[in-house]
Order: C-alpha cells, then sequence, then structure tokens
C-alpha cells in the first residue's frame, strides 16, 4: 500500500491524506485537491516536499500552479527540510502500522483512519506546547477570530 499525507506545519495536523495501491502523481493531486478544497486557503500557501518524481512532474507543478500554491523543496541529501513529516510517518510507524499484522486492505485503511484520528484529536505533540494538532488549531482560532 502507499500513502501521501499531507500535514500542516502550523499546527502539525494531517490535513489530508489517501492511500491507494499505487504511488504517483495521480494519488498526489488527489490528496492536494481534496485538502485544499476541506480548508480552503487564503492566498501564499507553501506546499514543501521533498525532490520525489510525483512532486516534480510538470502536472503536479503545474496544478499546484493553478491553486496559486507555492512549491518548496528539501535540498537534496538533507533530511531536516521535511523532518516534520519524517517525525510524523516514524511515529506512525511505531505507534501503529509495525504494531500489527493487517488481514486485508480494509482492516489497513481503518487502522490509518483510526491512527489519523488520534493523532491529530488525542495525541500532543511538543512542538505544539503539548497540545493536540486540533487544541492548536482552536486556540489559534479563539484569538483570532476577528482576523477572519
Amino acid at each position: 500500500m502507499e500513502y501521501f499525507f499531507i500535514i500542516d506545519l502550523f499546527s502539525r495536523k494531517v490535513v489530508g491524506y489517501n492511500i491507494s495501491l499505487k504511488n504517483n502523481t495521480s494519488l498526489t493531486k488527489r490528496t492536494v485537491r481534496e485538502a485544499y478544497a476541506d480548508r480552503a486557503p487564503k492566498d501564499g500557501l507553501i506546499f514543501h516536499s521533498d525532490n520525489e518524481s510525483n512532486y516534480i512532474s510538470n502536472t503536479f507543478t503545474s496544478f499546484l500552479s493553478e491553486l496559486k500554491i507555492v512549491q518548496s523543496f528539501s535540498k537534496a541529501g538533507v533530511p531536516y527540510d521535511n523532518s516534520v513529516c519524517e517525525s510524523f510517518f516514524k511515529n506512525m510507524k511505531t505507534e501503529e502500522l509495525y504494531r500489527k499484522d493487517y488481514t486485508s486492505e480494509k482492516h489497513f485503511r481503518k487502522a490509518v483512519n483510526d491512527y489519523i484520528r488520534f493523532y491529530n484529536h488525542d495525541r500532543p505533540h511538543s512542538a505544539n506546547i503539548n497540545c493536540t494538532p486540533d487544541q492548536k488549531e482552536a486556540q489559534y482560532f479563539a484569538n483570532h477570530l476577528d482576523d477572519q
């Protein structure tokens, strides 16, 4: 199974994800499209990724350009630029995926869905001063209602 996740760097919230049998540009575009529609961001959004072929394809870069999303890449061989995503994957694997044997694609998908729910709603993050991603966003919006 292949999966693609989009994480908001401010709150560390998983704001979009998809699971597929194939890792391709279509999976990447679909995930960005769904997250973009759900979040309805203002102009100035930055999409950060590594230099994997899905992210540098003409199809994907044109798609981001149409949405007025600025694309930012990690430098080759510099894992720190993508450390938030790397940390998320490490946690998901050690806290969920490596602990179970999945009997079906449906079982795997449910486990990932449940983990994302846990990660966003219940798992505190040191980067959020031990708040969950949902709590961090709720605090922000409570303090910035006039900015909306």
